[in-house]
């Protein structure tokens, strides 16, 4: 159903990243989605806890993020805006990071020995048989959460309007995103004051990038993007506007300030400043040298790691147009690091607001 025949609503979208949660009040609009609303809140996260105090903690900024959101949202229909918003939020979109969430890109195909009519449920049931097997029968209770195919290739050529068109070859190139049950049982908990259950929906935040980017980043077919949060860096590789590998990092923003202040034995604020310091060209000669040495370490391990994420993904990177990045306002300083690890490549930046607002709207109107 086209948005143009729908009333304007409001969302709540969570971003639930590594270490911190964000909340966005969004207004769906017919033409463009307006952000009425951001917060974010920090988790006392400590890489050495367990997964489940490290769920515990996210969880516990999930709930102070709703409720800074909600008393938000209540204080506008109390105040001059109440005319112009909807008087209650309807819907609730979770965007979920590495560790939360994992998401796997695959290319399925089938060839039949004569022109066969290919059907949606023909493609479902190829899709149904190989996502079983992304989750694993002796794995803790593990869920999908979401599905999105990208592409339906016909005798070697995409095609939009596939479905009782004749083929001998079919590929589809699909993506899932899989959570804990446990997990996504307490964000639904954290969330039923705000919607019903059926309105309360999970994707994952490199997906939801992904279609963001492609709606306002005119980058041509093929693409990377990587993300950078707290303690994780994700990838995607897109080749002809198909997602064909995800992959992380345990490196992220906060990862590389603390590496940097364990090479350069200072505190975090101290190392934070050595980066920026170092970027900016400002280190002092004469007594920055060690400190030199200890970002340029830090920020080669990342490097490296990006690298290697990329060559596992088989996808030579002469064959992306661009790489984009979301570093949120680390975008100058990683962008640099990126430029040092592939000079020969075009950067692209997200901006600190990023796509989730734009992605969630497009997919409003694709309903």
């Amino acid at each position: 159903m086209s948005l143009a025949h729908k009333k304007p609503e409001v969302c709540l979208i969570l971003d639930v990243q590594s270490t911190l949660v964000r909340g966005i009040i969004v207004l769906l609009e017919e033409k463009e989605p307006k952000v009425i609303f951001s917060t974010e809140t920090g988790a006392n996260i400590d890489p050495e806890q367990n997964s489940t105090d490290l769920a515990k903690n996210i969880i516990k900024a999930v709930k102070e993020t709703v409720k800074v959101c909600l008393e938000n949202f209540r204080a506008k229909l109390a105040g001059p805006e109440k005319e112009l918003l909807p008087h209650k939020i309807a819907s609730v979109h979770y965007a979920l990071s590495t560790p939360w969430i994992v998401s796997q890109a695959e290319i399925i195909s089938a060839s039949f020995e004569k022109e066969t009519t290919i059907t949606k449920k023909h493609v479902l049931a190829m899709i149904d048989k190989e996502r079983s097997k992304a989750v694993p029968s002796n794995s803790a209770p593990l869920q999908i959460i979401e599905q999105k195919i990208f592409d339906v290739r016909l005798n070697g050529y995409s095609v939009t309007d596939w479905q009782d068109k004749n083929a001998k070859n079919l590929e589809v190139a699909f993506a899932v995103s899989i959570a804990g049950t446990s997990m996504v049982q307490y964000l639904l908990d954290e969330c039923r004051p705000v919607a019903s259950s059926g309105h309360i929906h999970f994707h994952s935040a490199l997906l939801l990038k992904l279609i963001g980017v492609e709606k306002a980043l005119n980058l041509g077919e093929n693409f990377n993007l990587i993300y950078v949060h707290g303690e994780m860096t994700d990838l995607a590789v897109i080749e002809r506007h198909s997602c064909i590998f995800f992959g992380s990092l345990p490196i992220g923003s906060i990862t590389l300030g603390r590496m940097v202040a364990e090479s350069a034995k200072c505190d975090r604020q101290a190392a934070d400043s050595l980066i920026s310091l170092y970027f900016s060209n400002q280190l002092d000669k004469s007594s920055g040298k060690d400190q030199s040495a200890a970002v340029k370490e830090s920020i080669a391990k990342w490097g490296e790691g990006v690298s290697k994420l990329i060559a596992d993904s088989k996808v030579p990177l002469a064959s992306s147009n661009a790489i984009v990045l979301s570093a949120g306002h680390l975008n100058d300083f990683f962008g640099q690091a990126v430029a040092t690890v592939y000079p020969k490549s075009k950067i692209s930046f997200v901006p600190a607001e990023d796509f989730l607002p734009t992605a969630i709207h497009s997919l409003n109107l694709s309903e």
